[in-house]
């Protein structure tokens, strides 16, 4: 399935769930017959463009140490107490953070387990590129009007996405139905690195590319584009020159503008990732960086380089905690459940069962419009 406006519609939504008052939870268990908890609070508290820069284990909890403005002195941090922390991060961003222990008034650095470094990140870049018209259409590749073309190319793979395409997919309301876009390149590991001279500045400076007026102006359709991940005029050449070689040294029309981006860059270190030969720590073993601390995502999960591998590392997290949750009750030890074929007997707190129900409400909610791919 494809998602309508992309996957952040999913993380929207979920946000959305999450922040949402407890009197909206009350009004939900109302519906569902369930004995309603008085409460106005919010559900979560999030601290968004927030950046963590250190732990301290302090008499049994996380001390949390973050600034909003990264890159600042110390008076700009701030310090919050948690008693489990989860780090949804990739190896490049655990690796950088500074986590310690407090013991005896000293601190102490603890160390990350051995299967921390047994992954291999790797680079991930992307290039999408809007023109006025579909100028493609009629060659005889792609040989229509939505499509894709693989070539030794520096540019790899090409995605071209049509007007129709553009209306039924975008969140943007351009001035014109004609517009199309195309992904001009799809390239990782080795593959980036000819791209790489193209993505920064050139003489100390950074010149984005335009070729509408106004498109920097606030009231433009596209002004909501980051600045950040703006395409520069020189990777913008390189691009047409690739493209009109692709398509027979044809005069290709200049793009409205470009978008690029590098995961390859801080604070990510890698697009996705892969186990090393031969390492591999057991299903159980790579959740826990310390004691209380956990990780999750696609970097150390089950199918590395995909949305579902990050999804289903945290999914196994939750059943994980709650396993632990339940020997502190019961102080017996069983096997840890499987979340795709065994489920939980706790029924003591508000249930990770009904969480992922909820959650897979969130994930039908966000594919109910969208179109099979």
């Amino acid at each position: 399935y494809m998602i309508k406006c992309g996957s952040q519609k999913l993380i929207d939504q979920l946000l959305g769930r999450l922040t949402g008052t407890i009197k909206d939870k009350i009004k939900d268990e109302k519906q569902s017959g369930d004995e309603p908890k008085p409460s106005t609070n919010t559900i979560v508290k999030l601290n968004h463009n927030h950046t963590v820069t250190r732990l301290v284990r302090q008499a049994g909890n996380w001390i949390v140490r973050f600034t909003n403005k990264p890159g600042e002195d110390n008076e700009n941090t701030d310090n919050e107490s948690f008693d489990d922390v989860i780090l949804a991060l990739p190896q490049h961003a655990i690796k950088r953070l500074d986590i310690e222990e407090e013991k005896n008034g000293s601190m102490t650095r603890i160390s990350l387990p051995r299967w921390v470094d047994w992954v291999q990140p790797h680079r991930l870049f992307k290039l999408f590129l809007v023109y006025k018209k579909a100028w493609w259409i009629g060659d005889p590749n792609p040989d229509m009007a939505t499509g894709r073309i693989y070539t030794d190319l520096p540019l790899r793979q090409v995605f071209y996405f049509s007007p129709d395409w553009m209306q039924r997919h975008s969140s943007v309301q351009s001035n014109s139905s004609d517009h199309a876009m195309i992904m001009a390149s799809y390239s990782d590991a080795q593959h980036v690195a000819y791209w790489a001279p193209t993505l920064g500045e050139v003489d100390g400076r950074f010149i984005r590319f335009f070729n509408e007026p106004g498109m920097e102006s606030n009231r433009h359709p596209y002004s909501s584009v980051p600045p950040d991940i703006w395409a520069s005029e020189r990777l913008i050449e390189k691009v047409q020159q690739q493209l009109s070689v692709l398509h027979g040294n044809k005069q290709i029309p200049k793009p409205l503008f470009g978008i690029f981006k590098d995961w390859g860059a801080p604070p990510f270190g890698g697009g996705w990732h892969t186990w090393s030969v031969n390492d591999r720590p057991s299903n159980t073993e790579y959740h826990k960086l310390a004691q209380q601390l956990y990780q999750c995502g696609e970097a150390y999960s089950d199918e590395q380089g995909w949305v579902e591998g990050a999804l289903k590392s945290a999914e196994r997290l939750i059943f994980h905690l709650e396993h632990e949750m339940q020997n502190e009750i019961s102080d017996e030890s069983t096997a840890l459940p499987n979340p795709h074929f065994k489920q939980s007997s706790s029924d003591n707190w508000m249930s990770n069962i009904e969480d992922l129900v909820d959650y897979i409400g969130v994930v039908n909610d966000a594919i109910a419009d969208g179109s099979r791919g």
